[in-house]
């Protein structure tokens, strides 16, 4: 009997590895290949000439082979061709991703803007320009956010980590400074805080620039309030004030002196609490500046950190990534 079920095991064991080698070898070879042939006739069916049309299809394979999605290439191909880019041009466009691939940055964010672009008509060219700056940016914000993580500031998954990079790259684009975007993180750090709300801070100080305040307005009320304690949801229900205030009409200067008074009384908050309240958080040496315990700290900080993996981030550049999958799926 045991002699049956060994050779039973044994049988099972050799299926599945039989499977296995299947799959990773001839069945993904096959589904491989299948990619490949959808790019060959999406460059056959084009105008370019023998050779140009030889030159595409080997950048395309280098893009493959370096890890970039296969429909992706082919979306990128298809709509250029459409949109009347070169050969030239889209191969700087599938170079470009493939750069971002090899130096172990997001790919989807340059994607994105490359497919969106070609779908909205922008001219292959100036595509070309913006995703190859984009690239450039998160290069320079992959060490700014690794620091961080290497400092200490948690993150909560690998995402965590690739969505602030693409916030930092995007406000570099606009001109918030380095030093703006290290002192956010400085903050993040004092204060034990996540990945998460480093990013909601500097998308925070980005729209508060867009809005028309000044870079070092928008820097100093940001660090302050995140020094303060402000969670996640705190940020972005100031960054919606300010918003709103200029609206309906208000002199930014008033806007600002809003935005610190609100940050005074919000500590103000934090602080408070009974007599007895302090005289434990004394005692238990955690009558510190913000005058809460640890504990109550975390608890805002969890109150404050939206759901990623649902999909409810609150920063923007989560909502435009959201947004320009579903368009792609769109098109497709």
């Amino acid at each position: 009997m045991k002699t049956i079920i060994y050779r039973k095991r044994s049988f099972l064991l050799y299926l599945a590895a039989a499977m296995v080698l299947y799959f990773t070898a001839g069945g993904g070879a096959a589904v491989g290949q299948a990619a490949t042939d959808e790019i060959r006739s999406s460059i056959e069916r084009s105008q370019f000439s023998s050779s140009d049309k030889a030159e595409l299809l080997d950048a395309a394979e280098r893009a493959v082979d370096a890890g970039v999605p296969s429909d992706d290439v082919e979306i990128i191909i298809t709509r250029g061709r459409e949109r009347g880019a070169d050969v030239v041009t889209t191969k700087k466009l599938l170079d470009t991703v493939v750069k971002v691939r090899e130096q172990g940055l997001p790919m989807r964010p340059v994607l994105n803007r490359i497919e969106q672009g070609l779908s909205k008509g922008v001219p292959p060219e100036r595509i070309s320009a913006a995703s190859e700056r984009l690239a450039e940016k998160m290069a320079e914000a992959e060490p700014i956010v690794s620091g961080l993580v290497r400092g200490g500031v948690k993150a909560e998954s690998g995402r965590d980590r690739e969505y602030a990079i693409e916030t930092v790259a995007r406000a570099l684009e606009k001109a918030v400074s380095k030093d703006a975007i290290t002192g956010a993180g400085d903050r993040v750090k004092e204060r034990r805080g996540s990945v998460a709300l480093f990013d909601k801070a500097v998308h925070t100080m980005t729209n508060l620039m867009d809005s028309g305040m000044s870079s070092g307005s928008a820097s100093r009320i940001v660090h302050e309030a995140v020094k303060k304690g402000f969670s996640e949801k705190e940020l972005t229900r100031m960054e919606r004030d300010v918003v709103e205030g200029l609206k309906r009409g208000k002199q930014m200067d008033d806007v600002i002196k809003s935005s610190e008074s609100d940050i005074k009384r919000e500590d103000g908050k934090k602080s408070g609490g009974s007599r007895e309240d302090r005289d434990v958080q004394r005692e238990e040496g955690r009558d510190d500046k913000s005058g809460s315990s640890r504990d109550e700290r975390d608890v805002r900080r969890g109150e404050g950190r939206d759901d990623r993996s649902g999909g409810s981030r609150e920063s923007g550049s989560d909502r435009v990534r959201d947004s320009d999958r579903g368009g792609k799926e769109k098109d497709r």
